[in-house]
C-alpha cells in the first residue's frame, strides 16, 4: 500500500462522504470519524496507515471548529488495537519486521493498557477492546446525550 492509496481510502473517504451528507445535516447532527490511536502513538512499519489518519484528525477538529455555529457536532474516535484475527496478523507481521520473538508487539500493547476488563471467572486481565466498545463509544456520540460534545477525541483503548 502507498501513502497515497492510503490517503485516498482513508482520508479521501472521509472528506467526500463529508461533503455529500453536510448540506442535509441539521442542528443537533453529529458527525463521527473514525481514526486510530497508531495516529499518535508508535506503530512499527505502518507509516501508509497512520500518516493519512493524523490527517483525518487534523481534519476532524478544523471541520469542528467550522461547523459548530450551525449546531452540527463533531467528534473522533480513536480506537486502538481491536481484538481480532486482523490486529494479530499485524502485530504478527511487525514482530517479524522488527525481528522480535513472536508475541512481542501484543505483549507491548497489552503492558500499556490501564485497565484489566474484568472476566466471568478469574480475576480481570488485560485484553484488547473490542468492536462492540468501539460501536457503544459511536452509540453514545450519535445520540443526544453527547451534545454537548465536540472538537473531542474519544480513546477506545482500555486506557492506552
Amino acid at each position: 500500500e502507498t501513502v497515497r492509496d492510503a490517503a485516498g481510502n482513508l482520508l479521501g473517504l472521509t472528506w467526500n462522504m463529508v461533503r455529500a451528507a453536510l448540506p442535509h445535516l441539521k442542528p443537533g447532527a453529529s458527525i463521527i470519524n473514525v481514526s486510530t490511536i497508531f495516529s499518535r502513538t508508535k506503530y512499527f512499519g505502518r507509516a501508509a496507515y497512520v500518516v493519512p489518519k493524523a490527517a483525518m484528525n487534523a481534519f476532524s477538529r478544523q471541520l469542528a471548529l467550522q461547523i459548530g455555529n450551525r449546531g452540527i457536532r463533531v467528534n473522533i474516535v480513536y480506537p486502538g488495537p481491536i481484538e481480532s484475527q486482523r490486529i494479530r496478523t499485524v502485530f504478527s507481521a511487525m514482530d517479524k519486521l522488527r525481528k522480535a520473538e513472536p508475541g512481542t508487539t501484543a505483549d507491548e500493547f497489552l503492558s500499556t493498557m490501564a485497565l484489566a476488563q474484568p472476566e466471568e471467572k478469574g480475576p480481570p486481565t488485560r485484553t484488547l477492546p473490542t468492536v462492540e466498545d468501539v460501536a457503544n463509544t459511536m452509540v453514545f456520540l450519535g445520540s443526544d446525550e453527547s451534545r454537548a460534545f465536540s472538537t473531542q477525541g474519544f480513546e477506545v483503548t482500555n486506557g492506552m
